[in-house]
């Protein structure tokens, strides 16, 4: 949970930071460039990933910090495949497609990472 916890608040920051570097080098190239468009927020951009990182990255955590004792690896897979198939049926505001295809997409892709997390901890703990 500890491990969880920080982890979640140095993801975030190094999202928000990323998200916010590239954010002020497109300002600085447009203002080379002489672009009239509307310069980007880096900062409010920036605020705004890592509000919804924190966000997102609580939801598996939950049943830990709700204290359940049996199954809340279960839970916790179950809330974060919600969460994503929900985020991903969202998407569709922005793209147009399908709300089902694009929150199967999200939770697909969400899944594969995770399997692949879990794989590498797995490794990992037996090498170690």
């Amino acid at each position: 949970l500890i491990m969880g916890l920080a982890n979640l608040v140095a993801d975030g920051i190094s999202m928000a930071a990323g998200d916010y570097l590239g954010r002020e080098s497109e300002n600085e190239v447009q203002e080379l460039q002489n672009h009239t468009r509307s310069p980007i927020h880096p900062f409010q951009n920036a605020t705004a990933i890592f509000i919804a990182f924190v966000i997102a990255g609580l939801l598996p955590l939950i049943p830990y910090l709700a204290g359940v004792q049996n199954g809340a690896f279960g839970v916790s897979i179950l809330c974060t495949g919600i969460a994503m198939f929900a985020v991903g049926s969202l998407r569709t505001f922005a793209t147009g497609k399908s709300w089902w295809k694009s929150g199967f997409e999200v939770l697909s892709v969400g899944a594969l990472a995770a399997v692949a997390a879990y794989v590498v901890g797995f490794v990992l703990r037996r090498l170690v």
